[in-house]
């Protein structure tokens, strides 16, 4: 049958600890000790009081309990209903484990953190993350001895989370927010990256001078990281400079009367040799700035698109009074429209299939792959012409 639990990273652990740390901070970090079972003749009776210490534990106080051994769904180990600000606690353990004080408490555990979570305002309308962040939330404040016992009988499946990540949590917790050595835990290797970072926590005793050196290595690379923009705007100014001139350069003789103005026919023939005719019009300066500057735009877009959080978007400028105006254009293609400044005038020539970075990316990777098949014919017909006509028939074969 397949695991279909969830496997988190170490980041996507700390990430999510630290919203459960926002909403519900704690002064201390503990270890919940259960008290020791002498007579379980009553396992009801040691349900509710399990459920009371374990509330008092992580600061419920006040609250009347109704915690009973009851028939759940199948696959769950058990509920708790949330309803407002009232101020019992509604919890329901399977009945399956009465017999079965480690996952009874382990279960108990999970929907106390079920209602804590809501108590504290973390809560989120998709069921299966208020599932995962109770989880973690066992492990944080203290549970994470009962979870990882309770959840590891041979004969049920409990846990919303796979084995091992329970393992990292627990590992990542107790490491970092309860001081305790990593060999006390003997959880070594569950991942090398987490691995790495504890072996570096604990050699530091002075937390600050570790976070000082990790910000001389962060302000490094943001130092460069500016340095580089710096140099970005330099260059974007000369581009804009260089765009002025020979927009208005064209401008110029666009206006012009070509026929009658003797003058201007050697110029014009000169301007539509170079970007026409006698060369090929794609490999002008101006495309190969275009070229360039496009594969740097595109290529820190898609490494924003792998964060989610950059949508690329931007108006209609005038290369040469620089009057800008929202782009609602919808049609594909070459269009020109009119710069918005009526005291300017002028032109504005694009084409908006290339302001689609999905379109741009898409006839980049076309154009690299017709790239690579004419290298690739080429080569094929280079190592042909050294071989004896008799025997290009048979090697020619191992090409296709």
């Amino acid at each position: 049958m397949e695991d279909k639990r969830f496997d988190l990273t170490p980041r996507q652990i700390l990430l999510h600890l630290l919203d459960i740390e926002k909403k519900a901070p704690r002064d201390e970090f503990r270890i919940f000790l259960p008290s020791a079972v002498v007579d379980c003749a009553n396992p009801d009776l040691l349900l509710v009081e399990d459920a009371r210490k374990m509330l008092e534990f992580v600061g419920l106080y006040g609250y009347d309990l109704d915690v009973v051994y009851a028939k759940t769904a199948e696959g769950t180990g058990g509920d708790c209903q949330n309803n407002g600000t009232e101020r019992t606690v509604h919890i329901h353990v399977s009945d399956s484990f009465r017999s079965d004080r480690k996952a009874s408490v382990a279960v108990l555990a999970h929907e106390i953190c079920h209602k804590l979570l809501f108590v504290k305002g973390l809560y989120s309308p998709i069921d299966m993350m208020n599932e995962v962040y109770a989880e973690l939330a066992t492990i944080y404040f203290g549970f994470g001895e009962l979870i990882l016992e309770g959840y590891q009988a041979k004969d049920h499946c409990l846990g919303y989370l796979k084995p091992d990540t329970y393992k990292k949590i627990n590992l990542l917790v107790c490491v970092v927010c309860g001081n305790i050595k990593s060999e006390i835990l003997n959880l070594k290797d569950i991942d090398p990256l987490a691995d790495e970072a504890i072996a570096v926590w604990e050699k530091e005793d002075d937390k600050r001078s570790l976070l000082i050196d990790c910000f001389k290595n962060v302000e490094k690379q943001i130092a460069e990281y500016y340095r580089n923009i710096c140099l970005l705007k330099q260059i974007q100014e000369q581009l804009k400079e260089d765009l002025k001139s020979e927009f208005e350069r064209l401008d110029k003789m666009y206006f012009t009367d070509v026929i009658n103005s003797r003058h201007t026919r050697l110029e014009t023939f000169l301007f539509i040799y170079d970007n026409f005719c006698a060369r090929d019009f794609h490999n002008t300066r101006i495309s190969q700035l275009n070229e360039t500057v496009n594969d740097s735009v595109y290529a820190l877009f898609s490494k924003y698109q792998e964060q989610g959080n950059l949508e690329l978007k931007y108006d209609f400028t005038c290369p040469v009074c620089g009057t800008s105006r929202e782009n609602k254009l919808n049609k594909k293609g070459i269009s020109v429209q009119k710069c918005p400044n009526s005291k300017c005038g002028k032109y504005i020539t694009f084409n908006t299939e290339d302001w689609n970075a999905t379109i741009y990316q898409r006839k980049k990777a076309q154009k690299i792959d017709i790239i690579k098949r004419n290298e690739k014919q080429r080569c094929k017909e280079e190592i042909l012409k050294k071989i004896p006509s008799y025997l290009r028939w048979l090697v020619a074969k191992y090409f296709n």
